[in-house]
């Protein structure tokens, strides 16, 4: 007999898409991260979600430089997974310029960001446990980086490349036709949110569209953009940006940058505000001159003013950058989440980064090469993805049925692995032995595997519910999953 409990969420969209939660904050994580599983048996790794870069690559074990993770946490290629320098995802990766001195030999690459951080591997390929929409789950054979020396930050585990590269993990997907090669997020200013790939949850209107200017190193960039200073033009005209949710601040170039600190200033004159030391990676900061600490944005946003991105191809398509957009509170004062772009380099000096994201849905339409964006629409998807705060999973018949079909595919999965099963244990009733083992899953925290006995009606006798208690390993609070963090809005 084997006892199956089922608990968690999923999206009512169609097939042919995928959805990832994501955790993570601008302050204090600094980064929004996702996490996917990787290799047989499959292991979790947070990796990073970054739209402006072309590869996506884990921290590797063996040869790993200046990794801050232990070991344990890093990722062991199998045998066998090298990809050789000839193949054309390594001319991908390296742009078309591989320097193949042995081509069966491995694809190395090295890849920099605008922090001055860079990191250098190989490239592998190994299964990607992905989960579409429709409840199936596949195992993606994926060729991706496996890094073994970084230099400057890397939190998490790595990076999950989702730019218009044909390298990147949207494009390798959509290259063996199982999604379409669009893909976009939500992040809430909370912390938190979710990250998609396919079209299914594009909404069919209320978006706000504007074409992809083509360009070399494939980045999602579009303009011109006018900047506005409370819906009033400014000197900061026809720029070009680009949107690279790997980067939490905004960054404007050298000219631009400094006529909006110049009126941000020029407004705060007569306010309570005066100038603070700099945090890190924040180099303008304020605070109360009453050395009063700020506790929230809300209570300082009417001394700021709202700023606006017109994109000035499209009519009527505007950016809307309230105070959250641009202020990150941090340890009691508010810095300016706007930077010089001046070190990022020529090609990149404006950009619209994770801080300027929040609380909108974001859409990278590499079909119909577009960026869209909407503020209306995430309420609605989040609805549509999880339940609200005050509906139970069995109030939504759409989810308990794609819940069913996705447990039911992993019980299968998991019973030909032999994984997350308790010990066999005996229970003698009315003269007859049952033998029980109890199967342990729980949707939203796979590290911790939960029975979930709470509402079982399926036994009538008190006596075998407290034997399965007794022997499963299990938390059985009918709220741990709450408890453990499993909430989908965490």
């Amino acid at each position: 007999m084997v006892v199956v409990f089922f608990r968690g969420c999923v999206s009512e969209a169609n097939h042919s898409s995928i959805v990832f939660p994501v955790t993570g904050n601008i302050y204090p994580a600094w980064a929004y991260y996702t996490t996917i599983k990787i290799g047989k048996p499959p292991t979790p790794f947070k990796l990073f979600v970054d739209s402006g870069s072309y590869i996506t690559w884990v921290k590797c074990h063996g040869h790993c430089e200046n990794c801050d993770r232990p070991p344990r946490r890093l990722y062991r290629p199998p045998k066998d997974s090298t990809v050789q320098c000839q193949d054309p995802l390594c001319a991908a990766i390296l742009r078309n310029k591989p320097n193949c001195i042995i081509p069966t030999g491995p694809c190395e690459y090295r890849n920099g960001y605008g922090d001055e951080s860079s990191t250098q591997g190989y490239l592998v390929k190994d299964v990607f446990q992905l989960q579409l929409m429709n409840g199936s789950v596949i195992d993606f054979p994926m060729v991706f980086g496996c890094g073994y020396k970084e230099i400057g930050h890397f939190s998490g585990d790595g990076i999950i490349g989702l730019s218009r590269n044909q390298a990147s993990l949207v494009s390798q997907i959509h290259s063996q036709g199982l999604i379409q090669e669009v893909t976009g997020h939500c992040f809430s200013k909370r912390g938190g949110g979710f990250l998609f790939l396919g079209d299914d949850l594009v909404p069919h209107s209320g978006i706000s569209w504007t074409p992809i200017i083509e360009n070399d190193n494939k980045e999602y960039r579009s303009g011109p953009v006018d900047l506005l200073f409370d819906g009033s033009r400014t000197q900061v005209r026809q720029l070009q940006f680009t949107f690279d949710s790997g980067s939490i601040s905004t960054y404007l170039n050298k000219q631009a940058y400094r006529n909006t600190l110049d009126m941000i200033n020029r407004a705060l004159k007569v306010k309570p505000l005066t100038s603070a030391n700099p945090e890190r990676w924040l180099p303008i900061c304020w605070r109360r001159r009453n050395q009063k600490p700020i506790s929230s944005l809300n209570d300082i946003r009417h001394y700021f003013k709202p700023l606006s991105l017109r994109f000035t191809n499209e009519q009527n398509v505007k950016l809307d950058l309230p105070v959250q957009a641009y202020l990150i509170l941090v340890k009691g004062k508010v810095c300016l989440g706007i930077q010089n772009g001046d070190f990022l380099g020529p090609e990149n000096e404006n950009l619209i980064g994770a801080i300027s994201m929040q609380d909108k849905l974001v859409i990278y339409d590499n079909v119909n090469r577009r960026i869209g964006w909407a503020s209306r629409a995430v309420k609605e998807l989040h609805l549509s993805l999880f339940p609200s705060q005050n509906q139970r999973v069995e109030d939504r018949p759409d989810i308990v049925l794609r819940i069913f079909h996705i447990k039911l595919s992993e019980f299968v999965s998991d019973i030909k692995m032999d994984s997350y099963f308790d010990k066999v244990f005996e229970i003698s009733l009315q003269e007859t032995t049952y033998f029980i083992r109890c199967y342990n899953v729980c949707y939203y925290c796979p590290d911790e595997p939960s029975c979930h006995l709470d509402n079982l009606d399926i036994f009538e006798s008190e006596e075998v519910l407290s034997s399965v208690r007794t022997n499963s390993r299990s938390c059985m609070d009918t709220n741990v999953w709450a408890s453990h963090g499993c909430r989908p809005d965490n």
